[in-house]
């Protein structure tokens, strides 16, 4: 993998800590993204775990429950990581 992907990798997991200290982000939103900084911190695959919060992500935006200060990263996540899981696979847990 190319140094300026993984740069932009490591700066996506940086502001994804900054938004978990955020309070514009509901309960919900702040769980999905500590259990992805958990399992990051648990040396779990970056890939396995950007197909997890994508999906999950995604869950909640079809909810329309996705607050506006999550979208960039949410965007930056789907562009960084694109391609990884199962086409057509939605995963709710």
């Amino acid at each position: 993998m190319e140094v300026s992907k993984m740069n932009k990798r490591a700066s996506l997991w940086s502001q994804m800590d900054e938004l978990i200290k955020s309070e514009e982000l509901s309960a919900e939103e702040k769980k999905i993204l500590s259990d992805a900084k958990t399992q990051l911190n648990n040396n779990v695959d970056d890939e396995k775990v950007a197909a997890q919060l994508k999906s999950r992500l995604s869950f909640l935006s079809i909810k329309g429950s996705l607050s506006a200060t999550v979208v960039p990263l949410f965007t930056e996540l789907s562009r960084l990581y694109l391609g990884y899981g199962r086409r057509g696979n939605i995963s709710i847990n």
